[in-house]
Parts: C-alpha cells; sequence; structure tokens
C-alpha cells in the first residue's frame, strides 16, 4: 500500500497526532531550555561588545549555552524523527 492510500495515511496521521500529543511536555521543555540558553548566549555576547574582551566565564557561557541549545534542538528533532518512520513505513539512521 502507498503512503498517499486514503485509510492507511490516515490511520498513520492519527499514529502522529498521539506521538505529538505525548511528547508535547518534552517538546515544551526542550523549548524553554532553548529559550534559556539563547538568552544567556544574547547576554554574553552584549557583555563581550560594552567590555571589549572575553574572559573564561563569558567563554564558557557562550559555548555551554550553544551545546544545551544543539542538544535540546536533537532530542525534538528525534521525536520527529520517529514521527516520520511511522508516516513513511521506513527506518531513518540514528
Amino acid at each position: 500500500m502507498t503512503p498517499e492510500s486514503g485509510p492507511d495515511l490516515k490511520d498513520r496521521a492519527a499514529v502522529v497526532a498521539e506521538l505529538a500529543r505525548l511528547y508535547r511536555p518534552e517538546r515544551i521543555t526542550y523549548l524553554v531550555i532553548s529559550i534559556l540558553a539563547l538568552a544567556m548566549v544574547v547576554a554574553c555576547t552584549v557583555v563581550v561588545i560594552v567590555r571589549q574582551g572575553i574572559e573564561w566565564a563569558q567563554l564558557t557561557l557562550l559555548f555551554g549555552s550553544s551545546g544545551i541549545i544543539t542538544f535540546a534542538c536533537s532530542r525534538v528533532l528525534l521525536m520527529w524523527s520517529r514521527a516520520m518512520e511511522v508516516v513513511f513505513s521506513v527506518k531513518f539512521d540514528q
């Protein structure tokens, strides 16, 4: 059966909707974490520009924040990868 077929596609869409509902608290948590990390990156950038120099503390915050953003985005993308596996019945590499 092709992915474009009627009932099968509706069943898959229902499964994806259920996955999205189940992952909603996790997605919101990672979104909040990403926003806080982005605020830290912006604040550190402003401090570096104002002081016209960088110290170890600001450097650590910049790298730490960017790592947190990367981790949070990877977790959200994992959920979408699982949803696409359901829709297309194809196993994506993890």
